[in-house]
């Protein structure tokens, strides 16, 4: 008998979800501060990258709860 355990698709999707909601994350909090700051400082751009920031940390949080799913395709839709 083989000790390793194999991943069922439930759990592979699990992983996926969860590092794309990593990556989401690490790409956009750091570019939402920068943003935000160089909106304060009334630097001009900071507006359109501070809403794709906020867009990707909406997505982020929306594929965590689940809630960001292809019905179509039975299963969430990759992050990339």
């Amino acid at each position: 008998m083989s000790d390793t355990k194999t991943a069922t698709e439930a759990e592979i999707r699990a992983d996926e979800r969860a590092r794309c909601v990593a990556e989401l994350r690490a790409y956009a909090e750091p570019r939402l501060n920068d943003a935000v700051a160089d909106v304060s400082a009334g630097k001009s751009g900071g507006i359109a990258v501070v809403i794709q920031a906020t867009a990707m940390g909406l997505a982020a949080s929306l594929l965590e709860s689940g809630e960001l799913s292809d019905a179509e395709h039975g299963g969430e839709v990759s992050a990339r």
